[in-house]
């Protein structure tokens, strides 16, 4: 998070590379729990999602946001990819990673500060 999408997108796309190098590193156990019907009901689109996920990554930010894979954004732009998420799968629990690869501690706290303030009190609801 940023003050700004435009903020947002600009800081994290240089740190996206470790996040996808992991992402291959963990495909195997990710496979398997969707498998295992961790991530819902055994349903056949989703484990079809999960197979495919290497390629979904390449679909670059943009496309990953469009996926549910990431929250970028300004406040208000975060605020509305959560609500896609609950508004489309029932999520009301949301396991957030803020720190992403190399990005510094200072843009981590600040991204901590923005959503803890702007976005949380819009979302606490759902």
């Amino acid at each position: 998070m940023a003050d700004t999408d435009e903020k947002a997108f600009a800081e994290l796309q240089p740190h996206l590379e470790y996040q996808s190098a992991t992402m291959a590193r963990n495909l195997s156990a990710t496979r398997m729990a969707a498998g295992a019907g961790f991530f819902g009901a055994r349903d056949s689109e989703i484990n079809a999602r999960f197979q495919n996920i290497v390629a979904e990554r390449r679909a670059g930010l943009e496309g990953q946001i469009e996926l549910g894979q990431i929250f970028c954004g300004g406040p208000d732009t975060v605020a509305a990819q959560l609500q896609r998420l609950h508004d489309e799968v029932g999520a009301g629990v949301v396991n957030l990673i803020f720190q992403i690869g190399s990005l510094p501690h200072d843009r981590t706290i600040r991204s901590l500060e923005l959503f803890a303030r702007e976005v949380l009190p819009r979302v606490h609801e759902l």
